[in-house]
């Protein structure tokens, strides 16, 4: 497992790194269509439509919105899907889903609706967030007092028809996945709690800082304000300080403290936002935090996505560099067709940044086109880097969106499209014609992921033929995407399978000449089934085994023996040994170390020497290692950005951390059980370093 691990670290420090989802010719401006229109690269596949029957009973509802993948034990092919209805009433799906390897295609096992009956009702879910511990925030767009002014709505009369105190709506929601409920609070009233402590306002959207106690959100609405929430106690947000963003839109500003308290503080979160001068933003969509450690936040009627500094996150009342990221702009589009001038337009809609770097912008603009944007790791307003990674179908908006952990699959939903989009349809990863005229969730990922496998079975006895395929079209009569055996080679003998060991006895004198082939037909006369005898008596086969048909000796034995000491040159040296070069003798590898069954130098060990740090001359100092919790990293000098992530042998990332500014690391594992952990440093979006860590 070591070695597995390992070689993913060092193939991608040395450059040779596979296509990643964000790796992409952009598709060319344009206005809407009744098609999805994405990169020839990707496909994607549906997994659930407005209408579609649940299997807990119900249907799933429409106007689908955050579409937020929760991993099951870190696993990037099997997990939760939690999916908004922006619906009055609202509602919150969650479907079990997981990929299958053999055909490439995602599968939904189980699919239930939350029962909001417990917090009286929710509004319009919009937007939201998986936190770090694994459940779900939704969100609601909708307060009290937007309904009793619009008689369209529902829940006309009183702003609290359940008498609990608060106000019915405008809050944000903790869902469990895994048991399909909404969250008792700690701090709350008994049983299910919405998250009165995050305020009330037209709530969009949140994001949760790997420290589990900030949150940062924002408000939908034409006076919308930028909040910052510090809960009390880690993964518990039912109590905690509550600031609004006061100051300039490209400078330095303060978080002012509300009063958070009370039912009645809670329940009056705007006015106070007023009463303290807060800064005024027209429609915050989206909030998240970028690799680099500042906040980046969406303001749909400013046609532009802002970032800033914020001092600490737990403790800072400051902010700096609050300025426009990206947006309020013409950008250059370089598609495959050549150059076309686009603008960025209004409706910044969701928001999520890849494991690259980029910032991936969903637009709802109210009219066409909707975008999904991708603005790549390094852009600025001066030298931008702005790509198109979607046109959405005819009056739709693209919501959503979340990646699985490793980003190969992206998730997300598409919203309200118009109902004559079923004039034409396309074949998703699946082999399902889409007609995208009703909303629907989908999982996007490289065409080299989603090609859908194809067996062909003319005689219809079970058994795949060769010609097996990948293809998103059906080859025709014949084939099928059911999973066939292929163990009967063609139909001609159902006990020799493609696995056969031939062996080539031409004296028929028992024992095996070198040729011995894989193959599902008799290679020739000669040959036979029969495990025949070899000349060995180390324990390892030899690479001659007979010579001119004639038996080398006693030596000579009938048990099938393996090959791994690479022609017996060292029972103990395997193909998988790994070589560690230290010219310097100074206890650090050179370089990556390199797999070999023979010493690739006279300078090379099998001594496992952890990596040359490129960040300092004599690599990184760690104490206490091995450690019952803490670790702390000493750096040689003052690292202007650093991240910090440590995984587990089977390569589940337990913790991430960035930090600025800093000579100096340190990270718990309090949480984590005794074992091995790697953990690597990338300096500058660069990886430099992976190094051993030991938990007692």
């Amino acid at each position: 497992m070591y070695v597995k691990f390992l070689l993913f670290f060092l193939l991608s420090s040395v450059g040779i790194q596979a296509q990643q989802i964000g790796d992409f010719i952009s598709v060319a401006p344009g206005d809407q269509t009744s098609d999805f229109i994405i990169p020839s690269t990707h496909r994607f596949q549906k997994l659930i439509e407005a209408g579609d029957l649940l299997t807990e009973g119900g249907v799933l509802m429409n106007n689908t919105d955050f579409t937020g993948y929760v991993p099951i034990r870190g696993n990037n092919e099997n997990g939760y899907l939690s999916i908004n209805a922006e619906l009055a009433p609202g509602g919150v799906s969650i479907l079990d889903i997981d990929y299958d390897n053999s055909t490439k295609i995602w599968q939904v096992t189980r699919s239930e609706a939350i029962d909001f009956s417990g917090v009286f009702a929710t509004i319009a879910n919009c937007s939201g967030t998986v936190t770090p511990w694994n459940t779900i925030i939704s969100c609601e767009e909708f307060t009290s007092a937007d309904l009793q002014s619009d008689s369209r709505y529902p829940f006309q009369g009183s702003r609290d028809l359940n008498n609990d105190g608060y106000d019915d709506f405008g809050w944000a929601i903790e869902i469990d996945p895994v048991t399909k409920t909404v969250i008792d609070q700690p701090g709350g009233l008994d049983g299910p709690d919405k998250l009165w402590a995050l305020g009330n306002f037209k709530h969009e959207n949140a994001v949760i800082h790997n420290n589990e106690r900030t949150l940062y959100q924002g408000a939908d609405a034409s006076v919308g304000y930028l909040y910052k929430f510090v809960a009390n106690s880690a993964r518990d947000l039912s109590g905690g300080n509550l600031y609004v963003y006061k100051g300039s839109k490209s400078g330095a500003g303060e978080w002012i403290q509300l009063n958070n308290t009370t039912q009645e503080e809670q329940n009056s979160t705007v006015v106070q936002s007023a009463n303290v001068g807060a800064t005024v933003f027209n429609g915050i969509e989206d909030v998240e935090i970028g690799p680099n450690g500042m906040i980046y936040f969406a303001v749909k009627r400013e046609n532009r996505v802002y970032r800033f500094q914020d001092s600490d996150p737990i403790s800072g009342t400051t902010v700096s560099q609050m300025e426009t990221y990206v947006g309020n702009a013409t950008y250059t589009i370089n598609h495959k067709n050549g150059t076309t001038n686009a603008a960025w337009g209004s409706g910044n809609d969701n928001l999520a940044f890849d494991l690259q770097g980029n910032l991936w912008v969903l637009q709802d603009s109210g009219s066409s086109p909707n975008y999904i944007w991708v603005v790549e790791n390094g852009h600025t307003q001066s030298n931008p880097k702005v790509k198109i990674f979607a046109r959405t179908p005819f009056r739709s908006e693209p919501t959503g969106i979340t990646f699985s952990p490793d980003n190969r699959f992206l998730f997300m939903s598409i919203q309200h499209p118009d109902s004559g989009n079923n004039s034409t349809t396309q074949l998703d990863a699946a082999g399902n014609a889409i007609g995208f005229d009703k909303s629907i969730s989908l999982v996007i990922s490289l065409e080299s992921t989603s090609d859908l496998i194809w067996y062909l079975d003319a005689d219809v006895d079970g058994f795949a033929t060769p010609n097996t395929i990948s293809s998103p079209t059906n080859p025709g009569a014949g084939y099928t995407t059911t999973i066939l055996p292929n163990t009967d080679c063609d139909d001609n003998d159902a006990s020799i399978n493609p696995d056969t060991i031939w062996y080539l006895d031409a004296d028929n004198d028992g024992f095996t000449h070198p040729t011995t082939v894989k193959g599902c037909l008799n290679p020739g006369t000669g040959y036979a089934i029969a495990v025949l005898q070899t000349t060995d008596s180390d324990g390892f086969a030899d690479s001659i085994i007979v010579e001119n048909g004639q038996r080398l000796g006693t030596r000579s034995t009938k048990a099938v023996l393996p090959a791994t000491d690479c022609n017996d040159s060292d029972a103990s040296v395997t193909v998988e040994t790994l070589w560690y070069l230290d010219l310097n003798r100074d206890g650090l590898a050179d370089e990556a170390p390199v797999f070999s069954c023979d010493r690739p130098g006279a300078e090379y060990v099998q001594d496992e020497l952890p990596l040359r740090s490129e960040l300092t001359k004599d690599g990184p100092i760690f104490y206490p290692n091995p450690t019952e919790n803490e670790v702390t990293i000493l750096l040689e000098k003052t690292y202007e950005k650093l991240l910090v992530e440590v995984y587990t042998l089977d390569r589940e990332r337990v913790l991430q951390k960035a930090m600025n500014n800093t000579d100096q690391i340190s990270f718990e594992l309090k949480n984590q059980q005794a074992g091995v952990y790697f953990l690597q440093i990338i300096y500058d979006g660069k990886r430099i370093g992976i190094y051993k860590v030991i938990k007692l």
